[in-house]
């Protein structure tokens, strides 16, 4: 089925950092915002990260608008059968011009595989010049840290339970969301 993207993008002109999916899944695009399906783990990992609790979409736009948080997607459409990242075909990429012209980011993170992939076929050749990207792969990441948010917290199972197929244990995890976090506060005016 051919997709159109409806959903605008999240951003403002002090926006520093750009979260970038695929392409709305048929949940978010019923909900008309990003990541809303109840099994994606992109809000809830955000909700422990900064400590806070986002119910709404209003409370998930002013989060990210407040801490200069862009989100958008790579690609405007494409054919695509439901959420399937896999069997996206007929791309066309999104036009960043103005998001990147007229706010001040320079990090951009793809949150899943096929977003990076499409990104660096698509987009990264007319963004590069305009703005320092850093392209990081975070959705390993995200998986990790939820499967421990849905599943026992205590201290030990912290320092014990191997949570994915690389063997690195959620201590690792953590340790690697706090270097993210520690790198985004360093962006002056992120938090």
């Amino acid at each position: 089925m051919h997709v159109i993207h409806e959903i605008g993008p999240v951003w403002n002109t002090e926006s520093r950092i750009l979260f970038l999916g695929t392409m709305p899944s048929p949940a978010s695009r019923l909900a008309g915002f990003y990541y809303m399906h109840p099994r994606n783990r992109f809000w809830p990992v955000m909700e422990k990260l900064f400590g806070v609790t986002l119910s709404s979409v209003n409370d998930r736009r002013t989060f990210l608008l407040q801490n200069n948080i862009a989100l958008w997607d790579v690609l405007c459409g494409c054919d695509i059968d439901g959420a399937q990242d896999s069997s996206i075909k007929n791309a066309v990429p999104n036009d960043f011009t103005q998001i990147l012209d007229e706010s001040k980011i320079s990090r951009i993170f793809c949150t899943g595989k096929t977003a990076l992939s499409l990104y660096e076929k698509l987009c990264a050749k007319n963004t590069l010049f305009r703005t320092k990207v850093f392209l990081r792969q975070v959705q390993q990441m995200l998986r990790g840290l939820w499967k421990n948010f849905a599943k026992n917290t205590e201290r030990k199972y912290l320092q014990t339970h191997s949570i994915n197929k690389a063997g690195k244990n959620l201590r690792n995890i953590f340790r690697t969301f706090a270097k993210i976090r520690q790198r985004l506060e360093y962006i002056p005016n992120f938090s």
